[in-house]
């Protein structure tokens, strides 16, 4: 007779299909592998809000739907929302989804609908774990200050809710804290890099630098990629990057006012490629020698797999679990943030401090240069499954 399996019930606003990356696509795919039954209930919409301040195009967020539930096991269903404002959404609770489901794992209740979710579940008697993401309040403006209050709302309700909570990054865990009801189990939950996509091939490298136009591989190449707005601060890490004689490759959505300012600032080192498929990625890391970030992201370790040299800010994140790691370099200060891993005040010399770590960069040797296994998915997968089955296991002993 066959044991009934477990079953998960995933909750989170945005699902893009084709970014296998993210969280939603690797937890429900690693569960499915440790023996779960897994549902994922998200919204219909795009991560990108048509509204979006940003004018970039909205994705097509469901376009492999039936293609990932059909190679990994688990079940997609999408509701449209009621009401969106940005990353807030209105959506009736699948009543019967919940009732039926063992555990009810919920990301981010900043986006309204998970905490009623979560509220719901908790009732019913489902066990609830909980991702945080948020790392602090904005308040560039009026809107930004209503719109974190409304976030805090939601994180105090939802925190009623949880048994388990696993933060991404330390900002994570201590702007839940301070936005929680109660004391709660947390953990450490990493993200990682699909192992289909993220691989260091001297092949991809060579072909796709000279697509590039880079003749002479100790020409040193530097890569910006994500969606690319002003609060990263592109223009300077553009500047720093070709007064140092690299030629610059940025890979991301991005809004025309601010693609005129990278356009003067990068001159002839520039290459603006626009947006590109995900499985497109991987050719341009490995084309590069060194990969900026200046906001955390799970760029970081698909970057980080390929082998290239990763520049990115100091935190008490980055600054605890990567310092030691000889793969990456940090830049900057830890009181440099607004938002600590998310936003660098206007005030810091991002070019300045770039211009020291780029400086002091040893030239690419490539023949040493390979894929790096400790960034992938495939361990946090193991590792998220592990983590189920011993917390199950406490939760069931209490």
């Amino acid at each position: 007779m066959n044991k009934k399996k477990t079953k998960v019930l995933l909750v989170s606003a945005f699902y893009e299909s084709s970014m296998p990356s993210l969280r939603e696509h690797q937890y429900s795919r690693a569960l499915v592998e440790g023996g779960f039954d897994v549902t994922l209930f998200v919204s219909s919409g795009s991560n990108v809000w048509k509204y979006s301040r940003s004018r970039m195009k909205p994705t097509i967020p469901n376009e492999l739907d039936k293609e990932n539930s059909r190679r990994y096991g688990f079940t997609v269903i999408r509701r449209r929302a009621l009401v969106r404002i940005s990353d807030f959404f209105i959506i009736i609770p699948p009543i019967f989804l919940i009732l039926k489901s063992d555990i009810v794992h919920v990301i981010e209740f900043r986006q309204g609908f998970t905490a009623i979710i979560a509220l719901i579940a908790k009732m019913a008697g489902k066990k609830v774990i909980y991702d945080h993401e948020q790392r602090g309040d904005r308040k560039y403006t009026v809107l930004h200050r209503i719109d974190s209050m409304v976030r805090r709302v939601l994180i105090h309700l939802g925190s009623l809710a949880v048994d388990h909570v696993r933060h991404t990054v330390y900002a994570n865990k201590e702007h839940f804290l301070k936005n929680s009801f109660r004391k709660v189990d947390m953990t450490f939950a990493p993200l990682g890099a699909d192992e289909d996509y993220f691989y260091f091939s001297q092949h991809l490298r060579k072909i796709t630098r000279e697509k590039l136009g880079v003749d002479r591989e100790d020409e040193r190449v530097l890569l910006i990629t994500g969606k690319i707005t002003d609060i990263k601060r592109p223009v300077d890490v553009v500047r720093a990057a070709v007064s140092e004689g690299f030629v610059v490759v940025i890979v991301g959505r991005i809004d025309q006012e601010l693609e005129n300012s990278i356009r003067k600032a990068g001159g002839r080192k520039l290459r603006l490629l626009g947006w590109q498929p995900m499985a497109e990625l991987n050719k341009f890391y490995c084309a590069s020698d060194v990969v900026v970030f200046t906001a955390f992201s799970v760029s970081y370790w698909e970057a980080a797999a390929t082998g290239v040299q990763v520049v990115v800010p100091r935190s008490s994140f980055s600054q605890m679990e990567l310092d030691s790691k000889e793969q990456f370099h940090l830049f900057g200060t830890i009181d440099m943030f607004d938002i600590e891993d998310e936003s660098i005040s206007q005030s810091f010399d991002i070019e300045a401090s770039l211009l020291t770590i780029f400086k002091n960069l040893q030239k690419p040797c490539t023949k040493k240069r390979k894929t790096n296994n400790e960034w992938l998915w495939v361990r946090r997968r193991s590792n998220l499954v592990e983590w189920y089955k011993q917390k199950l296991k406490v939760i069931k002993d209490v």
